[in-house]
């Protein structure tokens, strides 16, 4: 299992309002470190949310068999388009179209499930 940052963009247009979803895995103290700079890049941020879940806290917590790494799961609603990934994070960095939007609640249950068991 690599440390790494993984996202997915979608746009609306009226009003502007661009969906950023974004999984961290690294080290809690790290991860805190990501999602601040994140933040920063997409101020000012409109919303922080779960995605597939409005109004609960991010989908957290340890990767079994990972020597101690975590992951956080998180969107933020931000009327920032682009992110200079470079300011945010020096690892791995990817685009990640299984961050995209799901009809069904239980698609993100069986993506957050496959990451918490180092599988993503």
């Amino acid at each position: 299992m690599d440390r790494q940052l993984r996202y997915w963009r979608h746009s609306e247009p009226n009003p502007e309002r661009h969906y950023w979803h974004f999984l961290i895995i690294n080290n809690p103290r790290e991860i805190a470190l990501i999602k601040n700079k994140l933040n920063q890049e997409l101020a000012p941020v409109v919303e922080e949310y779960v995605p597939g879940l409005p109004g609960r806290p991010a989908h957290s917590g340890l990767i079994h068999s990972s020597e101690g790494l975590h992951y956080d799961l998180f969107g933020v609603v931000s009327t920032v388009p682009e992110i200079d990934f470079s300011k945010v994070y020096q690892g791995k960095v990817r685009r990640d179209r299984r961050l995209a939007p799901r009809k069904l609640e239980e698609g993100w249950d069986v993506f957050v499930s496959r990451v918490s068991l180092g599988e993503i």
